[in-house]
């Protein structure tokens, strides 16, 4: 039979070499927002497998993102909870804001957002609640 493979993407360490996809990507309008173990988030386009754009962190973005009104929200495992505008999918989506947690630790929990709260834990042994009081 046929194979149902449509595209394959090769993800690599942003210094070269092999990097994994450890985490569930989010999906928004036409792009997959993918984070990989060799500190990268990838912006790919969902039809045809294009890297529009990628973000470099600190370390690995082991957690899967959440989009939310328009807002993507990652954590790294450098304990930095990051968050982009990505209402205009064709850029390279602008940091709205960043937040480190005290510890340092990693962030690689998928965070939870209602009512304006993004909820995570971290290595730390911290449950967090971040946003609205």
């Amino acid at each position: 039979g046929q194979t149902p493979l449509v595209w394959s993407v090769k993800v690599t360490k942003m210094s070269g070499g092999n990097a994994g996809v450890w985490a569930t990507p989010a999906l928004y309008k036409e792009m997959l927002y993918v984070p990989t173990h060799g500190g990268a988030l990838l912006g790919i386009h969902r039809e045809t497998g294009e890297i529009v754009w990628q973000k470099k962190f600190s370390e690995h973005a082991w957690g899967s993102p959440v989009v939310v009104e328009k807002t993507l929200i990652i954590g790294d495992t450098y304990g930095t909870l990051h968050a982009y505008d990505v209402s205009d999918t064709t850029v390279d989506p602008p940091v709205v804001w960043e937040f480190k947690v005290p510890s340092g630790s990693a962030l690689e929990s998928t965070p939870a957002v209602w009512k304006g709260g993004i909820y995570m834990g971290s290595r730390d042994g911290y449950f967090y609640k971040f946003g609205d009081e």
